[in-house]
């Protein structure tokens, strides 16, 4: 058995839907061991690792989703910070004394 680590459609599988998460294959399905295999190095279609062994253990999969949450809150952060540099400093006029006379 393996786990979906990214969302993809299986083209040898009547374009079955595979969500991050799944377990592949799905129940009833039985495909061949070069199928699994470009799924497993990313010499398929799309050119990327899509499915990985699912022998680890609960815990680790909760540690690797909390990562996952992490990086993206990082990222998500990282445009705010730049949209505020970018505001102009407020400016304050200063009145000039003149002279009459």
């Amino acid at each position: 058995m393996y786990k979906v680590i990214h969302y993809f459609t299986d083209l040898e599988d009547n374009n079955h839907v595979y969500r991050v998460g799944d377990t592949y294959p799905r129940e009833g399905m039985t495909p061949s061991s070069e199928r699994v295999k470009s799924l497993l190095n990313g010499s398929n279609k799309r050119g990327v690792k899509l499915i990985e062994e699912s022998g680890e253990s609960a815990s680790n999969a909760i540690i690797k989703a909390s990562e996952v949450v992490s990086e993206k809150e990082a990222t998500e952060s990282k445009p705010k910070a730049k949209e505020a540099a970018k505001k102009p400093a407020k400016t304050v006029k200063v009145k000039k004394k003149t002279k009459e006379g």
